[in-house]
């Protein structure tokens, strides 16, 4: 594992740079231009479609433009602080919540299945992914709790996932399946409390969207069973990109086929075809768009396909050569 944690540290280290290099490209494009702007303009903390989770990456911009900061300083502390904000969750994850396999998944994650959204810096699905992790590592951290702070704790990083972004809770629930097998626990009463709590969630979001705001469409049938043939299209995307931008995450979705082949366990299953059917879900619930949103939609995919993978590779089998030769690759 030592060697994996320290190709984290220098897949951060690297994101920096790049997210300095290329600021502008990163803040002066689409919804990230405007996002600056609104911030810059109102002074003080805006949001937008209700991701108010939002403003762990936004208060430092809100800060430096009341401290009167130079424009040149506010975009590049913009760009950076969010690559800053994921390594700081990524040590949260590996050091206090002593879980490096997660923290590795994470900077893994955070290079996998990126390509032009890379400068879309702002959008809220890459925050809500990393808090996803943050979740698991939470839940299953060895660090001595009680049962109530591990659920009080839970249950607020799945409202914080919930409130950056409500594709989230897919991946959330993908992941507490998972833990609950890998451990056993789904006998328990209190494995169920963060599922009851999403339903809630999700409940309350169907009642309270409008049909006609932002995120209306996502929730209406007529309109996915209309656009359906857009939303196919998606497929296309990703198997044109197969090969390169998709190529690790595939590989990686082989390698948890493969392992579900030999050891033929619930789990190894369950990793196989719940990572298919995120995938599917994702492409349904997208309509369809420029290239780098379609990137952005199957993100979810990755990162969990990506996930799983170092899960089930038991920690010597992550030391061997092939293995960290995959990881760099």
């Amino acid at each position: 594992m030592k060697f994996l944690i320290r190709a984290s540290h220098l897949i951060f280290l690297i994101l920096f740079i790049l997210s300095l290099i290329f600021y502008l490209e990163r803040v002066a494009f689409i919804d990230s231009a405007y996002h600056i702007f609104k911030l810059i303009n109102a002074e003080s903390l805006t949001y937008e479609a209700g991701r108010y989770g939002a403003f762990l990456t936004k208060w430092p911009v809100v800060l430096l433009v009341n401290l009167g900061a130079p424009l040149k300083v506010i975009l590049l502390v913009f760009s950076g602080w969010f690559v800053i904000w994921y390594y700081l969750i990524f040590l949260m994850i590996s050091y206090p919540l002593k879980n490096k396999k997660i923290g590795v998944a994470l900077a893994l994650s955070l290079v996998t299945g990126y390509g032009n959204t890379f400068f879309h810096c702002v959008t809220e699905t890459h925050q809500a992914l990393v808090y996803s992790f943050l979740f698991y590592a939470w839940i299953s951290s060895t660090i001595k709790l009680t049962s109530l702070l591990r659920i009080v704790g839970g249950i607020l990083l799945i409202l914080l996932s919930f409130l950056t972004h409500p594709i989230s809770l897919l991946v959330i629930l993908t992941l507490l399946g998972f833990y609950l097998m890998q451990n056993k626990t789904y006998l328990t009463s209190t494995s169920y409390v963060y599922p009851v709590f999403i339903a809630v969630l999700v409940i309350l979001k169907l009642l309270f969207t409008e049909s006609d705001s932002y995120e209306g469409h996502f929730f209406d049938l007529k309109d996915i069973l209309a656009s359906f043939h857009s939303r196919m299209s998606n497929w296309v995307f990703y198997f044109r990109n197969i090969t390169f931008l998709y190529l690790t995450s595939t590989l990686a979705l082989i390698l948890l086929a493969f392992n579900m082949y030999k050891r033929k366990t619930f789990v190894h299953f369950y990793t196989f075809f719940s990572s298919i059917m995120l995938l599917f879900l994702l492409i349904l619930f997208y309509k369809g768009g420029a290239n780098m949103m379609k990137e952005r939609a199957l993100l979810p995919f990755c990162s969990v396909v990506v996930f799983f993978l170092v899960e089930v590779l038991s920690k010597k089998t992550l030391d061997k050569n092939y293995t960290k030769s995959y990881f760099i690759f």
